[in-house]
């Protein structure tokens, strides 16, 4: 595997994450800019960017036939209920919002080193080793590629008694798969390697701004020795979840 590729891959997360946060902004900026800490209102503009952004991207790719219809129908309906109107005049990056997008990326980067060296990179990954990675990598592959939402991986294929499921969208792992099926349709890299290696460090990074975020509001201010210590707090506990960075699957 050429390593070049896979780093054009992972420098276009951090514009992925400007892209994100900006379409929370435009359509949450009205309701985040009332919050206190800055973080928080990233935090809120980053995930509810990733459910618009992935959600549309997903009902193109299946024309509608999918799982996170659900939440895009969620997403408009509040807008009756709760009054939130987009508007360009909330596109607006401050320093404090710069500093946050800086921070967020350098974990991502953190991350993303740390899986280089956690699955050998540099000696090739074995395909076939990586149970349930290498099962979740080919359903992101065929869900790209036909469209349509399944939870059978290509092997599924040759089983007759399978097919029936294929047409239909199942709530199966769908949002990290569809963030993955998205990674793949920017990517120059192969399937199981965007898995590894941009997927999961980019979900490693929203639960650290997350973490990040939510540790925030215990506080009505925050010095720099706070920051640094609820960014390392944040980062760290990301590791004892136990989940970040993956070794075998699940």
């Amino acid at each position: 595997m050429n390593f070049y590729p896979l780093i054009i891959d992972a420098l276009k997360i951090p514009i992925l994450l400007i892209l994100l946060i900006s379409i929370g902004k435009y359509f949450y900026g009205e309701f985040t800019s009332k919050l206190n800490h800055s973080i928080v209102r990233n935090n809120i503009e980053l995930i509810f960017g990733s459910i618009i952004l992935f959600s549309v991207f997903a009902i193109f790719k299946t024309s509608g036939k999918t799982v996170l219809s659900l939440a895009l129908i969620i997403l408009i309906s509040q807008y009756f209920f709760f009054k939130i109107r987009p508007k360009l005049s909330n596109l607006i990056f401050n320093k404090n919002d710069i500093i946050n997008l800086l921070s967020i990326s350098i974990v991502f980067f953190l991350l993303f080193a740390l899986q280089l060296f956690k699955y050998s990179f540099f000696n090739e990954v074995t395909y076939f080793g990586l149970d349930d990675f290498a099962s979740y990598s080919d359903i992101s592959e065929r869900m790209l590629i036909n469209g349509n939402e399944t939870y059978l991986d290509w092997h599924s294929a040759f089983n007759k008694y399978n097919f029936s499921y294929e047409k239909l969208p199942l709530p199966y792992h769908f949002y990290e798969l569809w963030i993955d099926s998205f990674l793949l349709s920017i990517s120059n890299t192969k399937g199981i390697y965007v898995f590894l290696y941009l997927l999961i460090p980019f979900l490693g990074t929203l639960v650290f701004t997350s973490l990040f975020a939510l540790s925030s509001i215990f506080f009505n201010k925050i010095s720099k020795k706070k920051w640094i210590l609820l960014f390392l707090t944040s980062f760290l506990f990301v590791f004892f979840i136990g989940k970040i960075p993956f070794k075998s699957g699940g």
